[in-house]
């Protein structure tokens, strides 16, 4: 069954249903190993997730910014079909962006907006962080924004935790 779904998205969200379904089933290992699995699949067929287009939405539902939602939603579209390792890669999709200590700035709408993002490469996360005009951009409070600065990708976690196990015994 699993190799008549070709597409990734697809294939995530059929895994995901197992995974449901069998929660019951399974112990608390397999179901992470499961889960892992899932995870290493997308990955591995660089499916970019953004987290979230509820940020986008508030932005373009705000009477003021009416005219952004095509703008946003084009955005939104193009970054969840990207195929992003690095940030060379998000330059090679939108040439305009720029990195900005741990954040990723992209300016959309002919410069009108910004987007101001967290981008994990390794899990293929991105976390929007800000939406914002280019007055309010310029204004620098999204600076203050401390999301991201204590990030450590998952293989680190992964090391750090065997590292604390190997300690215990």
């Amino acid at each position: 069954m699993v190799a008549d779904i070709s597409n990734a998205t697809k294939m995530g969200t059929f895994l995901l249903r197992c995974d449901i379904l069998f929660k019951n089933i399974l112990t608390t290992s397999q179901f992470a190993k499961t889960m892992s699995l899932r995870i290493l699949f997308l990955k591995d067929n660089h499916v970019m997730h953004v987290i979230s287009r509820k940020k986008l939405r508030e932005f373009w539902e705000n009477p003021k910014y009416a005219n952004s939602e095509i703008v946003l939603s084009a955005w939104h579209h193009v970054v969840e079909d990207a195929t992003w390792e690095n940030f060379a890669d998000v330059r090679k999709t939108y040439s305009s962006a720029d990195q900005v200590g741990n954040k990723t700035v992209f300016n959309v709408g002919g410069n009108k907006f910004r987007i101001v993002a967290f981008i994990d490469y390794e899990a293929g996360k991105v976390f929007i962080r800000s939406v914002l005009t280019h007055k309010e951009y310029d204004a620098g409070n999204w600076a203050n924004d401390e999301f991201g600065d204590d990030w450590k990708p998952f293989r680190k976690i992964v090391e750090d935790i065997k590292k604390r196990k190997g300690q215990s015994q």
